[in-house]
């Protein structure tokens, strides 16, 4: 059996869930073939991620670079796409984000013109669906619905979403689409099993104090600058720092070099400013206190907040959407208006406060496991088991199992993840 792994993006988590995708496929003996870009091998991620991997599968970097801009970044993968199956000739398809890349294949298929061939199995994931969270106004909420519809036409044999919001939007809709729908793990790697001490060692800044911090990727998108400034506004102590972990984009640099650089220089923030590897990110939660997800409207899951829960770690973050709906459902911290910088910078102090007494609930635990790098390999490898004839793994752990420790935890059932208001 020869299976095809479509990922021209190398940036972000895309070459990190190639890395745990590929192992358990080749392990069931399928030929395994990832098609990307060529500019890929130069990359961080690629050295990280798939290097070490080469011998498990055939790398085929033909992709020129993608294109700028949403519409024509859709319209190249769907070119590239098509190519690849040609290309590969594989029995069976695996999109690891086919967000843009399913609208326009259910656009095409609509039109006639579907790149698909009839007999072949393509699965994809969905990491976002705007048309399940509150719209800024009439033209938002119509664009989402079409966007939406385009995937329902797309030639998907199954569908796996990432947010349990979007998820449940879906499966109220009911219907032929619901029932290619699946919910996926988001693969968080367990922190490294050292001490808070060691993991402040191990990014060799200071031992002592109290951290707020915030990893992965440090932009505005994702409201760093309002967490810079809430600390700057915060009612704390002379040892309590802000660290930041991950590249960071320049307004961000602009901004602690700039107005807050007397807190640089004083050691209150703590800037890495580079991609760091699986182990640093998870030594940079331990090395926190309190970790900070402040994503103001933000559309989709927060890998963070998953990887603080899985370092026992308490959060703060936004009181929009799948945030809000995670740390609420699972007690992990508290929500706050974080667009206004005296709410988010009173959170962070009471958050600080109570950061000793965290403990994650057994509903909360059970989340945390749902999020595996295993259970993630294992639910998207659960049909090429079916179709080599293998028993299911019996390991699996499913989201109804989540939300059955949803029910001992909190003494009722907290149910499906409602709609954000």
């Amino acid at each position: 059996m020869r299976v095809l792994i479509f990922e021209p993006d190398h940036t972000g988590h895309h070459f990190l869930h190639l890395g745990l995708l590929i192992p358990p496929l080749a392990a069931l003996g399928v030929e395994v073939i990832v098609a990307t870009t060529e500019a890929a091998r130069a990359t961080k991620p690629y050295e990280v991620y798939l290097k070490p991997l080469e011998s498990s599968a055939k790398i085929d970097a033909w992709m020129p670079p993608m294109a700028q801009g949403g519409m024509e970044i859709a319209k190249q993968k769907l070119r590239c796409f098509g190519d690849s199956i040609a290309r590969a000739k594989p029995d069976w398809v695996c999109v690891p984000y086919a967000d843009g890349l399913a609208q326009v294949l259910g656009a095409a298929r609509k039109l006639g013109r579907n790149p698909v061939p009839r007999d072949l199995e393509v699965c994809g994931l969905m990491m976002r669906g705007l048309f399940a969270y509150p719209h800024t106004g009439l033209k938002q909420k119509l664009a989402a619905r079409a966007s939406w519809q385009a995937v329902k036409w797309a030639p998907l044999s199954q569908v796996y979403i990432l947010d349990p919001i979007v998820f449940n939007a879906v499966m109220e809709e009911g219907g032929s689409f619901a029932a290619r729908c699946g919910l996926l793990p988001e693969p968080m790697d367990p922190p490294p099993a050292i001490s808070q001490a060691d993991a402040r060692r191990k990014l060799g800044i200071p031992e002592d104090g109290r951290y707020i911090g915030c990893v992965g990727l440090i932009d505005r998108r994702k409201g760093c600058d309002l967490l810079v400034r809430a600390f700057a506004a915060a009612k704390i102590g002379a040892s309590d720092r802000l660290l930041l972990v991950g590249g960071h984009d320049p307004e961000i640099r602009q901004l602690i070099a700039g107005e807050c650089g007397e807190l640089v220089r004083s050691g209150r923030i703590i800037s890495i400013d580079r991609f760091v590897d699986p182990d640093e990110l998870g030594a940079a939660l331990l090395a926190m206190d309190l970790v900070c997800t402040p994503y103001p409207r933000h559309i989709g899951s927060a890998s963070v907040v998953i990887r603080a829960a899985a370092a026992g770690r308490p959060v703060v973050g936004s009181e929009f959407g799948w945030v809000r709906w995670a740390i609420e459902k699972f007690r992990l911290g508290q929500s706050c208006n974080v667009e206004s910088i005296d709410a988010l910078a009173a959170a962070l102090t009471t958050g600080l406060d109570a950061a000793p007494g965290y403990r994650l609930t057994e509903g909360a635990q059970r989340w945390v496991r749902f999020h595996t790098p295993e259970n993630f390999a294992l639910t998207w490898t659960a049909r090429v088991r079916q179709k080599l004839g293998l028993p299911a793994a019996p390991a699996l752990h499913t989201w109804e199992w989540v939300e059955r420790g949803s029910v001992n935890s909190f003494g009722g059932n907290l149910g499906s993840p409602p709609r954000p208001s």
